[in-house]
């Protein structure tokens, strides 16, 4: 049976539900539980001024209408089914797999951070207009499903990954309100991002450390940098590809037998 909460102002609280769902309303306030724990298969948590929790489920929903942030600290895998600040930073961690079904962090200055401590990310859809956000998983970090929708949109993208950012069949699709990349790969796993922006794009950083490629295709008509000191592979090829135009301020390089770099400028 599903479990309810309704408060008028604050809520903290310490709750297990097991197999059952968890409703959480603060009607003015904000909900905290941080060192304690919310049990349930589904929660759905619901507050003005900020959600502050660590949990055990197999999906949230988490909104604010006011100003605080969302910081959800997950100890298992987790399907972000809806992950929304009004006016605040959404911060959320998982010890497993995380699945992004829509994040979105509003408000100025508001910024998104995705880590996975063990799995993947997969990303449906995840928003911080005209603010940053960073990706860190302990997996790999690729779209969930195949559209040529944007799954990330923000102004500067960090992407941090162990077994590759995106695939050859399924790029990662990345929607810039602003001007900056990152994308890292530690470990084996390919790095394949399709960007779009409204500005001129600067890639700051891309590197394979194990066996992998780098395509980065930007798509839409901007001018893209390379202003990085270093792009590099240990054992694969980079193509980098522009519609505008294409300026390199940094060394690219290429590691590993026939692999080679390809530029191009439309």
């Amino acid at each position: 049976y599903p479990v309810y909460f309704l408060f008028n102002n604050r809520c903290s609280i310490n709750a297990n539900a097991g197999a059952n769902n968890v409703t959480l309303t603060a009607l003015t306030g904000n909900i905290a539980g941080p060192s304690n724990l919310v049990k349930a298969s589904a929660l759905n948590a619901v507050a003005v001024t900020g959600i502050d929790l660590d949990t055990d489920v197999d999906s949230v929903t988490a909104v604010t209408s006011g100003t605080g942030a969302v910081t959800l600290d997950e100890t298992n895998a987790v399907t972000l089914t809806n992950v929304t600040s009004n006016d605040g930073n959404v911060t959320v961690t998982a010890a497993g797999q995380m699945d992004v079904t829509y994040v979105e962090a509003q408000g100025t200055g508001r910024d998104v951070t995705l880590t996975t401590t063990t799995g993947d990310i997969n990303v449906e859809m995840a928003r911080a207009l005209d603010d940053a956000m960073k990706l860190v998983s302990a997996g790999a970090i690729l779209e969930s499903g195949s559209d040529a929708a944007a799954d990330l949109t923000a102004s500067d993208i960090d992407l941090k990954a162990v077994s590759g950012i995106g695939t050859v069949a399924n790029p990662l699709e990345v929607h810039f309100t602003g001007s900056t990349l990152i994308a890292s790969n530690s470990g084996t796993g390919d790095i394949v991002i399709n960007a779009t922006s409204v500005d001129t794009l600067s890639l700051l950083d891309a590197d394979v450390t194990g066996a992998g490629r780098i395509m980065i295709n930007l798509l839409s008509d901007q001018a893209f940098n390379i202003d990085s000191p270093n792009i590099t592979t240990s054992n694969g090829s980079i193509t980098l590809t522009s519609r505008s135009d294409l300026n390199v301020n940094g060394n690219i390089t290429s590691g590993g037998t026939n692999a080679g770099v390809t530029l191009t400028a439309d």
